[in-house]
């Protein structure tokens, strides 16, 4: 980092180097310094790239939400949306906001959208699969979860949540399956 800082100190208007600090600091749970770099880049808009603005959205949402500051934190994600209504990792972080804050069908239909921007995007098929367990669809969440083992074979999570989900409902699942209780694990 103290080449990101000697950087800094050479040209302090380069909002790619206050992001990428703000960046590092939040890797190292540093918050407070990557506030301060973020806000850098979001106050100097005249001359910071697009890309910069989100991320430094992205990043101060992402603080928040560590915090359990999930309004603060939807209000910096829907501004990054505002300026690239494209992201689907914006709209992954807005899903991740709601379904937090226990607004599941929100969290779903922002995930969904991310999913339709890029299906590819694992991530966002894990958490729709998890917010779609919680509400109790369970073969939608199964889905989901597949297809994020498909993108991501060693997705961790997901498998663990898959596997999680059919060994709790065993039963279930080896009846719609017609599968041997035991064999009903991905």
């Amino acid at each position: 980092m103290l080449l990101w800082e000697d950087a800094m100190s050479k040209s302090y208007y380069k909002c790619r180097i206050h992001y990428i600090l703000g960046r590092e600091y939040q890797k190292e749970g540093i918050t407070d310094k990557a506030l301060k770099h973020f806000q850098t880049v979001i106050t100097s808009t005249a001359w910071c790239s697009d890309d910069d603005l989100v991320n430094s959205r992205i990043g101060i949402g992402l603080i928040y939400a560590s915090l359990g500051l999930f309004e603060a934190a939807i209000d910096e994600y829907l501004i990054a949306l505002r300026i690239d209504p494209n992201s689907a990792s914006v709209l992954n972080d807005l899903g991740n906001a709601f379904d937090n804050k226990g607004v599941s069908d929100t969290a779903i239909s922002y995930y969904q959208k991310a999913i339709s921007l890029n299906p590819n995007y694992a991530d966002a098929h894990y958490n729709i699969g998890v917010a779609l367990e919680r509400k109790g669809s369970l073969d939608e969440a199964v889905e989901h979860y597949k297809i994020a083992l498909e993108i991501k074979p060693a997705f961790t999570s997901a498998r663990s949540k898959l596997n999680a989900v059919y060994e709790n409902n065993r039963e279930y699942y080896a009846r719609r399956q017609k599968l041997p209780p035991r064999a009903a694990t991905y």
